[in-house]
């Protein structure tokens, strides 16, 4: 065990490491040219990524690997049959920090974690095991598919009244798209959590994502799953999910945004999560949208205390350093439900078509906001 404590220290065996990931990672991904670029892209975004978190090159060593190890989807058949121990070692790998701590959470407890696997795997002279390591689990995205489900039965008991005729509840009738986006990208801790204020016409409630462009969720998050329809449906608000031709104004915007300056889904959900504060939506008679803000206080303040528990509990699960309202509403919901807590909270401009300051440019005016408060840089 001193050989193994010694080696996290000693500067010569980390940068040996470190080149060797490179070297090996050109051998068993090397006849791709496609797959090669995208490898050598993700090393460079990591490279410089952990180069500033953390202090081991050994555990930036482990990261990059396990994420070159998700380019396995990627490969040919005929590369699977000619390097199966390289591949199923990078699997093996993969599993192992996938279940002990997902990749990205860089920023908390993982470092010390780190250097005991590091050091154990890595650095002690151990060879790969064929065969995923059971190890116990801190998976995020579990936690927050159990929280959804909570979320989505307690407000499927509440009752609304006139001037609301038809409530539309996305977990319900799309829920594979919602768990699918929750088990993909709230894999790990996040420094920012953005969330709006519930579904619009043209984005969740027809894909189950938040701000659910579609055209955003099926190409850039690559999510298209089957969608249900309400129990009682709007004939002027048919839920179509990905058939669906209509565009989410508010949704393009910030997801389009989000693709223009992380370019990877991935890379943004590195440190990233979007949601929502209250999943259901409210139509009138006519099929026009209601805001929450417009429910008589007795039916409100229920669905708020619902949804402020919920709240605090995806902030347990994913302990942002920032919360960003989306628009007024949800920021001031921020402020009173995380009060004492600690956490940041701050608000960017809500990408409404209604509002005439966003349409005068609200990528620019959302990025300078994320700007002066340190967010972005």
């Amino acid at each position: 065990m001193a050989k193994i404590n010694s080696s996290l220290t000693d500067p010569k065996i980390q940068k040996s490491n470190f080149n060797r990931l490179d070297e090996t990672a050109k051998a068993e991904f090397g006849p791709s040219e496609f797959t090669r670029a995208r490898a050598d892209a993700w090393g460079w975004h990591f490279r410089n990524r952990f180069n500033s978190l953390s202090p081991w090159p050994s555990l930036r060593w482990c990261s990059l690997t396990m994420v070159k190890s998700e380019l396995i989807s990627s490969l040919p058949g005929s590369m699977r049959e000619k390097w199966p121990r390289q591949v199923a070692a990078l699997q093996s790998l993969f599993l192992l920090f996938r279940q002990q701590r997902p990749m990205l959470d860089v920023t908390r407890s993982f470092r010390e974690e780190g250097k005991k696997f590091a050091g154990k795997f890595l650095l002690g002279g151990s060879s790969f095991s064929s065969h995923p390591v059971s190890m116990p689990s801190a998976n995020h995205s579990k936690r927050l598919i159990q929280a959804a489900r909570e979320l989505s039965a307690k407000v499927e008991r509440l009752k609304f009244s006139p001037p609301v005729r038809h409530v539309y509840n996305p977990l319900t009738y799309a829920w594979k798209a919602h768990e699918e986006y929750l088990r993909r990208f709230g894999n790990s801790g996040k420094r920012v959590l953005f969330f709006g204020m519930n579904p619009g016409p043209f984005g969740m409630m027809q894909t189950g994502v938040p701000f659910g462009e579609i055209a955003a969720v099926r190409d850039w998050m690559e999510i298209q799953m089957p969608v249900a329809k309400p129990p009682k449906e709007h004939p002027a608000r048919p839920i179509l999910g990905f058939d669906c031709l209509r565009s989410e104004v508010s949704g393009r915007r910030v997801w389009n945004l989000f693709a223009a300056r992380f370019g990877l889904a991935e890379k943004f959900f590195a440190d990233h999560f979007v949601t929502n504060y209250i999943p259901l939506a409210f139509l009138a008679e006519s099929g026009a949208n209601l805001t929450p803000d417009k429910l008589p206080a007795s039916e409100r303040e229920p669905l708020l205390a619902v949804c402020d528990e919920h709240l605090l509990r995806v902030v347990e699960i994913l302990q942002p350093e920032w919360l960003i309202g989306v628009g007024g509403f949800a920021a001031a919901r921020a402020r009173l439900s995380t009060e004492g807590s600690g956490i940041q909270v701050g608000q960017i401009l809500h990408p409404s078509p209604a509002s005439p300051a966003a349409n005068r440019g609200w990528a620019e005016a959302a990025t300078k906001q994320l700007i002066a408060l340190k967010i972005w840089e």
